[in-house]
C-alpha cells in the first residue's frame, strides 16, 4: 500500500500529514525506521547495518529535499526550464520511500530468521506498545499546546 500511496502522491507520505505532530517528530521517511525495532529487542550487528543505511537514506533524502526547494523557488522566475527537473525530483522522491520501505522489509525478514517465533511475537507486542503510547502522547500534547495562527 505504501508503493502505491508513494506513487500518487509521495509529499503526502513523507509529509506524514496523516499524523500528528509528535508521530511526525518521530518517525521516519513515510513509516518506521527499524532501528527502532532491532533495539528494541537488541539485536547488535543487525542493528549496525541497518543505522548505517538508514543514514544512507536520510542524507540523500535530505539533499533531495535542498534540492527540491531550489528548484521550486526558480519555477517562480522560469518555469519551463525547470518543471522537468523539479518532475525528476519528485520521482526520485518515491524512490527514496521505495528504498526506505524496501530497508523495512528486509530487516523483518532477517529479525524473523534470527528470533524465536516466542521473541518475535514479544518484539512486535513491544513495537505496537511503542506505537499505542506515541499516539497517546501526542493526544496530550496536541489537548495542551495551544494551535498557532496561520
Amino acid at each position: 500500500m505504501k508503493r502505491d500511496a508513494a506513487r500518487t502522491d509521495a509529499f503526502y507520505l513523507v509529509s506524514g500529514m496523516s499524523r500528528t505532530s509528535v508521530e511526525q517528530f518521530f518517525l521516519w521517511i513515510g513509516g518506521f525506521r527499524p532501528s527502532e525495532l532491532i533495539n528494541l529487542i537488541k539485536v547488535g550487528n543487525l542493528e549496525h547495518c541497518c543505522i548505517q543505511a538508514e543514514d544512507a537514506l536520510s542524507q540523500g533524502m535530505e539533499k533531495l529535499q535542498q534540492t527540491l526547494a531550489q528548484s521550486v523557488t526558480f519555477l517562480a522566475g522560469n518555469f519551463s526550464s525547470h518543471t522537468a527537473s523539479a518532475i525528476e525530483k519528485l520521482e526520485s522522491m518515491e524512490s527514496f520511500i521505495n528504498q526506505a520501505d524496501h530497508l523495512q522489509e528486509q530487516m523483518l525478514q532477517q529479525m524473523s530468521r534470527i528470533l524465536t517465533t516466542r521473541q518475535a511475537a514479544k518484539g512486535l507486542v513491544a513495537f505496537g506498545e511503542y506505537f499505542l503510547r506515541l499516539r497517546a502522547l501526542s493526544s496530550l500534547w496536541s489537548s495542551h499546546c495551544p494551535r498557532e495562527l496561520a
